[in-house]
């Protein structure tokens, strides 16, 4: 029986160094097929999920190798037939490295790839398939390359989705797929550059987010392909192209090379997992999100702080002269019970930046000074409700210059802080900065800005801020958690005045710049923010947590915690939740013995609010520890979508169906 795999060719270049990159792909099929367990080779993996299902009584050999592409230094990481971790993989940012490890327990494992790395990945042994990221690319394939999936009897229609579009460019591409009746279907995409997009809209391939499209170019949109009434078995799609994006939705979103290694999973028992909840009290978290409340008592505002929303972030545009440029929107800081406010001062005037910097800033410094102390006289706003922040993300670039360093910042912020502390209010105002965006380094986090500005700055800092876009999947949420510890201990590394700084999280979704609306909505979205919450709250370090925003606001940017029509999101629905339960709350850790099972734990008075989340693959058994919650025998789903109904569960233990997020109180 001749052996069967896929070979993958293609050479990468990314940014100023040249790497070589041959990976595997090209299909070398034969019949009859080889059996199942038989060695496979997929390559040209970015991203994704390799699923390897060990039967009893057999050992599979995994060996994997990881070259380095654009991103940072990511975990990858291989679960266990129970979703717990087994290993982590050695990475480095420089070089490849290759790891082989002996697979002898039975059941799934889940090897989780990551976007910084390309993979080529070996098993023998065991049956293997690839499931493919959502509406992100994860697959170069520079030949065409045939792999399987299975439609279930009983399927009523499935949709295929192909995609080429990486950030503002995209290579030709083609999927094809083929069912065991004839049926064919053919999805061809162009290739393109930022200069041919069809609205002609200049942009620099660099700095995406200033593209804002009126609406969608077709560049963008992925191509899809719905099939009713499918023939049941096995199916085949051709796929080719540098950098594509292929996905299922209504069948299993899984390929594999040849038709013996497509399994079906049984419905697995649950895993048991122990929860504590500690004694300690925390301070929660405010949740917000990015985007004004509006004038007090408005309709809008109603709605918003119902959701569980307890602070706003608010934009200060300074466009004209500094002496009489005036801040439009005053209202938007009058005070409103229990609400906090991030004010952002993003941008200075054309009219300063042809002065000197530190003359620029110190002006931009008297102007914010003067416009709060306006709005304190006009509002009663008082100052300790809110915090001023010096620009935003600057180690991104800032001012439209994307080169401005460290150093020029530390200038800047010099000269914010002399100009607002010369103004009658300056010295009262909660003072926040670096507000660092993600990923400009290989690390998640910019520290040495943070390590800089508290060296520099530590006497007149109130707040650490940072945001984040680059934890898009629900296994890494716990990254939130370790980026708090890690600003803690900077914070009191460099502390010089006895004050130890907050830390805020100054935005955050699942990724940033244009992005396909589908990673904002649904059931992963809603229960990622769950998650994220979660993680953010058993730290007890964040002062405010901001989702990243509020409304969604148009093609390629539809991220809001509502849609265009005010309706809610299952994250508005988390917040509400969540939200709610933690304000005027003190909360106490949950802890777990996996790490796909969180909690949160708020009480209120005589009020106990208990929240478990599944975001595994998994459903799950959760016994407790801790406590006595005998009165809290039923919870309730958080989300029931169109996708699944989840029922009460009556417990402890209560078994959590995979992607579930439950509340109980008394």
């Amino acid at each position: 029986m001749k052996h069967c795999s896929i070979l993958f060719a293609r050479f990468l270049r990314e940014g100023k160094a040249l790497m070589s990159l041959l990976a595997f792909f090209a299909a070398l099929i034969s019949a009859p097929f080889p059996s199942a367990g038989a060695e496979t080779t997929l390559a040209g993996l970015r991203g994704g999920k390799v699923l390897i299902l060990v039967e009893p009584g057999t050992v599979a050999d995994l060996t994997v190798t990881l070259a380095p592409v654009y991103g940072w230094a990511e975990a990858v990481t291989l679960f266990g037939p129970d979703a717990r971790v087994l290993q982590r993989l050695d990475t480095s940012r420089t070089l490849s490295t290759t790891e082989t490890i002996r697979l002898s327990s039975p059941g799934l494992h889940v090897l989780h790839l990551k976007r910084s790395y390309m993979a080529e990945v070996n098993v023998s042994g065991a049956k293997t398939a690839f499931q493919p990221l959502l509406y992100q690319t994860s697959l170069r394939l520079p030949h065409t390359t045939r792999t399987y999936f299975t439609v279930p009897s009983g399927t009523d229609a499935f949709t295929a989705a192909f995609n080429n579009r990486v950030g503002l460019r995209a290579s030709d591409g083609v999927a094809e797929i083929q069912g065991p009746d004839g049926f064919r279907a053919r999805m061809a995409r162009d290739g393109w550059s930022h200069s041919d997009l069809t609205n002609g809209v200049t942009v620099d391939p660099e700095i995406a987010t200033y593209f804002t499209p009126d609406e969608e170019p077709d560049e963008f949109v992925p191509s899809t392909q719905r099939v009713s009434d499918p023939a049941p078995g096995v199916w085949s799609v051709d796929l080719l192209g540098n950098d594509v994006a292929f996905w299922l939705e209504g069948v299993p979103n899984r390929l594999a090379i040849r038709p013996t290694d497509l399994f079906t999973l049984e419905d697995p028992a649950p895993v048991a997992v122990r929860a504590t909840i500690g004694m300690t009290a925390l301070r929660p978290p405010i949740l917000g999100s990015v985007g004004h409340l509006g004038p007090p008592g408005n309709a809008r505002e109603r709605q918003i702080l119902d959701h569980g929303v307890s602070a706003d972030k608010i934009f200060l545009h300074q466009r004209g002269d500094p002496e009489t440029d005036r801040f439009s929107h005053p209202e938007r800081l009058a005070p409103r019970a229990d609400v906090f406010s991030l004010v952002v001062m993003r941008s200075v005037s054309d009219t300063l930046m042809g002065w000197p910097l530190a003359a620029a800033f110190e002006a931009a410094g008297k102007w914010a000074g003067t416009e709060l102390a306006a709005v304190h006289r006009e509002t009663g706003r008082p100052m300790d409700t809110l915090a001023l922040q010096v620009l935003n993300e600057p180690n991104l670039g800032w001012n439209g210059a994307r080169y401005r360093d460290l150093d020029d910042y530390l200038v800047a912020l010099d000269a914010f802080i002399d100009g607002l502390e010369a103004t009658d209010i300056g010295e009262s105002v909660p003072l926040a900065a670096p507000a660092l965006g993600s990923v400009s380094s290989e690390t998640l986090i910019d520290w040495p800005w943070i390590e800089a500005v508290l060296d520099h700055q530590d006497a007149a800092i109130d707040v650490i801020v940072w945001n984040m876009y680059e934890i898009f999947e629900l296994e890494d949420t716990n990254l939130y958690a370790e980026g708090l510890h890690r600003t803690r201990e900077l914070i009191r590394t460099h502390d010089t005045d006895g004050q130890e700084e907050e830390i805020i999280i100054g935005a955050t979704n699942r990724v940033g710049g244009l992005s396909d609306a589908g990673l904002f909505d649904g059931r992963i979205a809603g229960v990622w923010w769950s998650s994220v919450i979660a993680n953010v709250a058993n730290t007890g370090l964040a002062k405010a947590l901001y989702y990243f925003q509020t409304l969604d606001t148009g093609p390629l940017r539809d991220k809001g915690l509502f849609r265009s029509d005010w309706s809610a999101k299952p994250q508005a629905m988390v917040m509400q939740a969540m939200g709610t339960a933690m304000r005027g709350a003190t909360l106490r850790a949950v802890h777990t013995d996996h790490p796909m099972v969180e909690g949160v734990f708020a009480v209120n008075g005589a009020q106990r609010t208990l929240f478990l989340i599944n975001k595994g693959w998994l459903p799950v058994s959760v016994s407790l520890d801790g406590i006595d919650l005998a009165d809290v025998a039923v919870l309730d789903p958080v989300l029931n979508l169109a996708d699944r109904t989840d029922a009460p569960l009556s417990g402890p233990p209560w078994v959590l169906p995979p992607q579930s997020i439950y509340q109980g109180a008394r």
